[in-house]
C-alpha cells in the first residue's frame, strides 16, 4: 500500500495507522456458529451510473435471497440485515454536514474580502472619475471601461487566489501536525482540480468585486469632472452610499460568524459537561486480538484471558482489570433482540458487549439492582444471563420489574440478571441507546476475537506509565499475541470529541479573520473619507473647532457604520434566534434544544457586539489623530 494509506478504524488513530494488512476469511463452522452475532462492514465501489438507492435494493435483494436458502441458521428472530450507505470519512462521517458550517464560515470571509475590495475600487474609481470621463470623452466606450475595471479585478482575484494556494499548502502541513491524532490530513494535497476551483473561484470574485465600481462608469457626468480638480475629485453621492451599504454588510458577515462561533463554544462546553456513566480516569485501554487458529478451542481464549487478568491485577498500582470486547465512545455494535411475550415479528436493536465479571466495577458504572456475571458460574454451557441498562428497563419494562425478564438473541434465550445505570456508547450528541451486556465468557461471537483489557490504576498513579509493564505482563502469557493500541480512557472520551474540537478551531479562526477583514475594511473606508474631507477638516479648525470635536466627529461616524452592521447581524427579538445560524450549528452537532435556548440578551451575542465595537473605535481613533 502507498505509504501515507490510512483506513478510519476504532483501532487506530489517525496519526497511527496499521501497519499490516492480512486477509480476512472464515470457516463455515465460524460462520454458523457466528451467524446471530456477526457485524461486519464492506467497502464497495458503485458501478458508473448506478445510485445508492439502487445499491441499497439490490443488497437487501441478496439478503433475503441468502436467508431464504439458508432456513436452517436464519429462521425465527435470526434474520440478516443488510444496508447500503454512502462512505465519508472524518469530518462528514462523525459530525453530519460540519463541512457544509465549514463552507459558510468561508462563504462569510469570502463576502467580507469581496467587499473590501470593491470598496477599494469604488474609492479608486471615485478618485479616477476625471480620468474615465477623459477617457470617456475621447470616444471609449462604456463596455471598454467595464472591462478595464474587470481586468484590474481580476489580476488582483486571481494573484489573491494563488497566494491563497501557497498557504493552503503551506497550513495543510502545519495542521496535520497539529491534528496528527484528531483528523487525518495525510492524504490531503493541493492538486489540479483544487488549482481549477481556485481559478473559477477568483473568476467569481472578480465580477463580484468589479461589479460596483464598473456599474459607477457607465455614466459618468463628463462636464461635472473635467471642472473639478485633481484634489476635489472623489466618489459620488450614490457611490458613497454604496460603499457605507457595503461596509455595513460586511460588519454584518463577521457578527454573524461572531455569534456562530460562539453557539458552537457552547454546543462544545455543553457536550463536555455531558454525563458519561463512567469514570475516565486513571484508566488504561489494551488492545490485542486473538487469532482464530491458534484459539480455535474458546476454553484456551478463555484461559489466556483470564491468566492474563490475573498477572495485570498483580502488578504495583492496579486496582482491578476487566474484560470487554468493545470500549464505550470508541466502538460500537448492535444486536437484534424479540422480548418475550411480544409477537415475534416485533424486532428491536440494542447496543452489546461483552464484558468480565469486574468490568462495571472497573468502568465505575453503577449496579442499579440485580447482580452482575460471575466468570465461574457463566459458562458457554450455562444458562444465557443478560444485563441491561436502565433505559432499556425503562423503555420495555416501564412499570415492572425487570429482573428475570427474557429476551431472544438468535438462538439464544437470555434471562436478565441486572439493571445498571446508563453510559454513552456511541456519540456524545445523540441520545442514550438501550444496551444489553453478556458475559465473554458465555457468548462466542465474531467480536471475541478481539480482546480489550482495561486497568484501573490507583488515584496517584499514571496510567501510561503501566503500558510497557502491561505489555511485557500479556507477552508472558502469550509473545504471539499482537498489541494493537494502549491509550488512556479519558484519551478516547477526548478522541470523540477531536473532531467537534476541531471544526470549533477552524470555525474559530475564520471568525477571527472575518473579524480582521471588516475592520480593516472599515478603517479603509474612514481613512479614504478623511483623506478627502482635509480641506473641510483645515476650515473647521480654522473657525475654531477643538482637535478633540474632530476626532469625535471621525469616531462617531464609525462607530455609525458598525453599529448598523452589528444590529444587521443580531436578531433582536428575545423571543426568536437566527434560523441560518440554528441550521449551521445543528448541523455541525450542536443540540438544538440547547441552541434554542439564545435570546436576546444572550451573553454571546453581547460579547461579540461589545468585542467589535470595542475594536472598531480603536481603528476609528486613528483616522482622527491622522487627520489633525
Amino acid at each position: 500500500m502507498p505509504r501515507r494509506f490510512t483506513f478510519p478504524s476504532s483501532d487506530a488513530s489517525p496519526g497511527d495507522p496499521p501497519a499490516l494488512w492480512t486477509p480476512l476469511s472464515f470457516s463455515r463452522d465460524e460462520l454458523l456458529d457466528w451467524a446471530s452475532s456477526f457485524d461486519t462492514s464492506i467497502v464497495a465501489r458503485l458501478r458508473d451510473g448506478a445510485s445508492v438507492l439502487q445499491a441499497r435494493e439490490d443488497v437487501r435483494r441478496v439478503a433475503n435471497e441468502f436467508q431464504r436458502e439458508h432456513p436452517d441458521v436464519y429462521s425465527g428472530n435470526v434474520r440478516l440485515e443488510a444496508t447500503v450507505e454512502p462512505w465519508a470519512p472524518d469530518f462528514a462521517e462523525r459530525i453530519p454536514m460540519a463541512l457544509s458550517a465549514l463552507c459558510g464560515a468561508v462563504g462569510f470571509v469570502l463576502l467580507i474580502a469581496c467587499a473590501n475590495v470593491a470598496n477599494l475600487l469604488l474609492a479608486r474609481a471615485g478618485v479616477r472619475q476625471r480620468e474615465i470621463s477623459i477617457r470617456r470623452a475621447l470616444g471609449a466606450s462604456p463596455a471598454r471601461l467595464m472591462r478595464q475595471m474587470f481586468t484590474e479585478t481580476a489580476i488582483l482575484t486571481i494573484a489573491g487566489g494563488l497566494l491563497g494556494c501557497a498557504l493552503a499548502y503551506a497550513l495543510i502541513h502545519l495542521t496535520g501536525a497539529m491534528w496528527a491524532g484528531e483528523v487525518n490530513l495525510a492524504t490531503a494535497e493541493i492538486d489540479v482540480r483544487v488549482l481549477l476551483f481556485v481559478l473559477g473561484l477568483s473568476g467569481i470574485t472578480a465580477f463580484l468585486c468589479g461589479l460596483a465600481p464598473a456599474w459607477t462608469t457607465r455614466r459618468p457626468n463628463v462636464n461635472d469632472a473635467l471642472k473639478q480638480s485633481g484634489r476635489q475629485s472623489g466618489p459620488s453621492r450614490n457611490t458613497r452610499r454604496l460603499i457605507r451599504v457595503l461596509v455595513q454588510a460586511e460588519v454584518a458577515c463577521a457578527v454573524v460568524l461572531l455569534i456562530g462561533s460562539a453557539l458552537l463554544l457552547r454546543s462544545f462546553i455543553h457536550l463536555i459537561q455531558v454525563p458519561l456513566g463512567f469514570d475516565p480516569e486513571h484508566a488504561l485501554i489494551v488492545r490485542t486480538g486473538f487469532n482464530r487458529q491458534r484459539y480455535a478451542s474458546a476454553d484456551r481464549r478463555h484461559q489466556v484471558e483470564r491468566e492474563i487478568v490475573t498477572r495485570l491485577s498483580s502488578m504495583p498500582g492496579v486496582a482491578a482489570v476487566a474484560v470487554t470486547t468493545h470500549v464505550p465512545l470508541a466502538d460500537q455494535r448492535q444486536i437484534g433482540f424479540v422480548v418475550d411475550g411480544r409477537p415475534a415479528d416485533e424486532f428491536h436493536w440494542a447496543d452489546n458487549a461483552l464484558v468480565n465479571a469486574d468490568y462495571f466495577r472497573v468502568m465505575g458504572i453503577p449496579l442499579l439492582s440485580g447482580r452482575t456475571f460471575s466468570d465461574v458460574e457463566y459458562t458457554p454451557n450455562s444458562p444465557a444471563a443478560a444485563i441491561i441498562n436502565q433505559h432499556m428497563a425503562k423503555q420495555y419494562w416501564p412499570n415492572e420489574d425487570p429482573l428475570g425478564k427474557g429476551l431472544k438473541w438468535g438462538g439464544r434465550h437470555l434471562t436478565v440478571i441486572g439493571v445498571v445505570a446508563d453510559i454513552h456508547v456511541g456519540d456524545l450528541g445523540k441520545p442514550i441507546e438501550p444496551t444489553i451486556y453478556n458475559s465473554v465468557y458465555q457468548v462466542e461471537s465474531g467480536a471475541t476475537t478481539s480482546g480489550v483489557f482495561v486497568i484501573r490504576t490507583g488515584a496517584q498513579e499514571d496510567p501510561t506509565r503501566l503500558a510497557k509493564a502491561a505489555q511485557s505482563v500479556i507477552w508472558s502469557v502469550d509473545r504471539g499475541l499482537p498489541i494493537q493500541v494502549f491509550t488512556t480512557l479519558h484519551q478516547v472520551v477526548s478522541a470523540s470529541l477531536a473532531l467537534r474540537r476541531s471544526l470549533l478551531q477552524l470555525v474559530r479562526g475564520f471568525t477571527l479573520l472575518a473579524l480582521m477583514l471588516s475592520l480593516i475594511g472599515v478603517y479603509g473606508v474612514l481613512s479614504h473619507a478623511v483623506t478627502q474631507r482635509t480641506q473641510e477638516i483645515g476650515v473647521r479648525l480654522a473657525l475654531g473647532a477643538r482637535p478633540i470635536e474632530i476626532t469625535g466627529l471621525i469616531v462617531r461616524e464609525g462607530v455609525q457604520l458598525t453599529t448598523w452592521g452589528i444590529f444587521s447581524g443580531i436578531d433582536r427579538r428575545s423571543d426568536s434566534r437566527p434560523v441560518n445560524l440554528y441550521i449551521t450549528v445543528r448541523r455541525s452537532g450542536a443540540r438544538p434544544s440547547f441552541v434554542s435556548r439564545r435570546r436576546g440578551h444572550d451573553p454571546g451575542g453581547i460579547s461579540s457586539r461589545k468585542l467589535f465595537t470595542r475594536s472598531s473605535r480603536v481603528a476609528f481613533g486613528s483616522d482622527g489623530g491622522t487627520a489633525l
